[in-house]
């Protein structure tokens, strides 16, 4: 499918992406910003992140771009210095969550996360730039912004926290993944006086700990225990770059980003009274609903992170969530940041258990999780048009896919933008509901996807 995605640029290392092709995507993002556009550039602790983000670099200066280099940081931190700065546009060199031989690209131009209008303009450049063109100097400056990055969370943590009492023997599970954030994170909670049992905390781009995506239940079984273990309030997992983030509550229990945001809204911990939020078209049914009760409006949107960012703009929204684990921010610019999400969260549990406030908060569903099944490009089309024929009679939204609104609940099918997979998932109130949405739903097609689709998404 090649390195150009829907809201990103990313491929294996070094045979899809590599020194070249990153310094002419720095020569191609130099031409589309300007000349003399302003960049933050960063790398998280992935093998290859030094050497990508140089090439990238010299490609920016080659199109006579300003740039500012900040070293090893993770994306949060990339994101914080843009804002701090006022700089105009940020290039990250990442590969987010996947395994360790990829790498990739994340880009701002201005205010504007990348989506198929930025990146499919920039691939176009990319295609039919000459190499050969005359280089123009431009200037870099080297200077990290973790220092300011470190006292503005301690100030979130002593207003979430310290500020709160009752720290004493409050203890956490901090997990990070290997990424950037584990050379500071960890210190951001002590100082607030909550003690931190470190996991994976070296920076490493081999990961030998466990997998960098935190949004898998599975990869997560190490902390799980630790949890359990060492008698700890709550866990808070990383994934590579430090953007994501997941949390296991005190009885070592995979906490469902939905569910979290639910928890997130119902508590106060964010006040959405009177104000919008936005959420993932996956997301349960339960979000919207807590949202409603709390006063606030609930504003779906497709999957993906620069969608939901770019609607939290659009919205001038308060929160928003995807289930992949980001959890967005007003006062962010509409932007996510992990440690901040891991602050708010480690508050709540202050107050209640979070095995509790689930208990208490978050009403029963019964949800799948992503079934994804292989499907030709050219067969994908035909198949949602064939679903939405099928329930014609019935509530439908063609926001990203389709889903349709069911007696016992609702289903969902959508392309994928990184490989040629359809995604489905269903939601139902009972167990027993569930299995009914999923064969109502998934009728029309034909046996064999039905078996491997219900299959797949009863299989734990």
């Amino acid at each position: 499918m090649g390195i150009f995605k829907a809201n990103d640029i990313r491929g294996l290392w070094p045979r899809e992406v590599n020194g070249p092709v990153f310094e002419r995507l720095g020569r191609s993002l130099g031409t589309m910003a300007g000349g003399g556009a302003q960049f933050v550039v960063g790398c998280d602790g992935r093998l290859s992140g030094p050497e990508l983000k140089k090439a990238l670099i010299d490609g920016l200066l080659g199109e006579g771009a300003r740039v500012i280099d900040l070293g090893q940081v993770s994306t949060p931190e990339c994101y914080f210095a843009k804002r701090a700065w006022n700089v105009a546009n940020l290039a990250m060199v990442t590969a987010s969550h996947n395994p360790l031989e990829y790498n990739g690209l994340k880009v701002m131009l201005g205010d504007r996360p990348a989506t198929e209008e930025m990146i499919g303009p920039l691939e176009k450049i990319y295609e039919s730039f000459d190499a050969g063109s005359p280089a123009r100097a431009g200037e870099c400056a080297v200077k990290s912004p973790r220092a300011e990055y470190i006292a503005w969370l301690d100030e979130f943590a002593r207003k979430a926290l310290k500020d709160r009492g009752g720290q004493k023997g409050f203890r956490i599970v901090f997990d990070a993944g290997h990424g950037p954030v584990g050379a500071f994170g960890a210190e951001v909670f002590e100082r607030s006086g909550v003690e931190a049992v470190k996991l994976n905390c070296s920076v490493d781009g081999r990961f030998p700990g466990r997998d960098p995506n935190c949004a898998i239940e599975g990869n997560l079984k190490g902390v799980m225990e630790a949890v359990r273990s060492s008698a700890a309030a709550l866990a808070v997992s990383f994934d590579g770059d430090g953007d994501r983030l997941a949390c296991i509550d005190n009885l070592g229990r995979f906490i469902p980003p939905d569910e979290l945001a639910v928890l997130l809204v119902r508590t106060g911990a964010v006040d959405v009274r009177g104000r919008k939020v936005v959420y993932d078209i996956k997301c349960s049914s339960i979000v919207p609903k807590a949202v409603r009760s709390m006063g606030g409006e609930a504003l779906v949107e497709r999957s993906g992170h620069a969608y939901i960012r770019q609607r939290m703009l659009s919205e001038n929204a308060r929160f928003g969530v995807e289930v992949s684990g980001h959890y967005f921010y007003r006062e962010l610019a509409g932007g996510d940041d992990a440690m901040v999400s891991a602050l708010r969260v480690a508050a709540m549990a202050l107050g209640e258990p979070l095995a509790e406030l689930r208990r208490r908060l978050v009403a029963e569903h019964h949800i799948t999780p992503d079934v994804r099944v292989k499907v030709p490009a050219e067969r994908q089309e035909e198949i949602i048009e064939s679903l939405s024929r099928f329930h014609g009679g019935r509530e439908q939204l063609r926001l990203d896919g389709l889903r349709v609104e069911l007696p016992e609940g609702w289903g969902l099918v959508r392309k994928s933008i990184t490989e040629p997979k359809l995604t489905f998932r269903f939601e139902a109130e009972s167990a027993v509901a569930l299995e009914k949405v999923v064969k109502n739903f998934t009728a029309p097609l034909d046996e064999e996807l039905k078996r491997e689709i219900l299959e797949k998404a009863f299989r734990e």
